[in-house]
């Protein structure tokens, strides 16, 4: 099963907000997560700060300097695909972006 691995600011980041209600709070995508995805979500402070030297070390490991960034991964962490916030962004858009980018079963 891949892996989304979100890099986001829920607390200070107007894009990570935008994209939380958009698509990460929604039942539709939930339940296309529940059986599609393994969620990773690494949550930074104001200016991508971090408290979790491992956060730190994922941060720099995928080359993330903007939030919010997500990929998607294989189970050995092959990273699959790369995405952000856009405007017009559903569950349903972003399902798509996932069935696109994993490799089939």
């Amino acid at each position: 099963m891949p892996i989304l691995v979100l890099f986001t600011g829920t607390s200070w980041c107007p894009y990570c907000i935008k994209l939380e209600k958009a698509v990460f709070s929604e039942k539709s995508f939930d339940s296309f997560a529940n059986q599609n995805l393994v969620l990773l979500m690494l949550d930074f402070g104001p200016g991508g700060s971090s408290k979790s030297k491992k956060d730190k070390e994922l941060q720099k490991e995928f080359g993330v300097t903007g939030f919010p960034t997500y990929f998607l991964t294989d189970s050995s962490g092959k990273q699959l695909s790369k995405g952000g916030y856009h405007n017009g962004i559903t569950p349903d858009s972003f399902a798509d972006w996932v069935r696109k980018a994993a490799p089939k079963k």
